[in-house]
């Protein structure tokens, strides 16, 4: 079994590489987040995460970016050849800023959600770019 790490290699490092992602306009998204995507010729997944000051305060943001990126990391090797660009949906955001339901709505967002909706998002964006 491979060492499943992630290192420099595998994050999109700069603004144009985020750019030639979004610029691919293949997106989808569920109710916890939204995924662009496009194909790469290093073989190889590579995430960026774009989490803006609206989710919250910066441990709401960064403890979506963890969650987000161990589940990149666990199943790179099923998601290879695409770099993505992953963000929370906009209608999750409404919902974590709700006045009295939203930290309610951000705890209980669990690892396996995230990971569940990252994994089908990448399938259905892998079928959208025909790869």
């Amino acid at each position: 079994m491979s060492r499943l790490s992630f290192c420099k290699s595998s994050r999109l490092g700069g603004r144009k590489e985020f750019e030639s992602v979004l610029a691919g306009r293949v997106r989808v998204s569920d109710r916890l987040l939204a995924v662009y995507a496009a194909k790469n010729d290093i073989g190889k997944a590579r995430l960026g995460i774009s989490i803006s000051r609206s989710l919250g305060s910066a441990v709401m943001r960064n403890r979506m970016k963890r969650l987000i990126r161990e589940a990149f990391r666990l199943n790179q090797e099923k998601i290879a050849g695409i770099d993505y660009v992953v963000m929370p949906a906009p209608g999750y955001v409404n919902a974590v800023n709700e006045p009295e339901e939203g930290r309610k709505v951000f705890k209980k967002t669990t690892f396996g959600e995230v990971e569940k909706s990252f994994l089908s998002l990448a399938r259905r964006a892998s079928e959208k770019i025909g790869y």
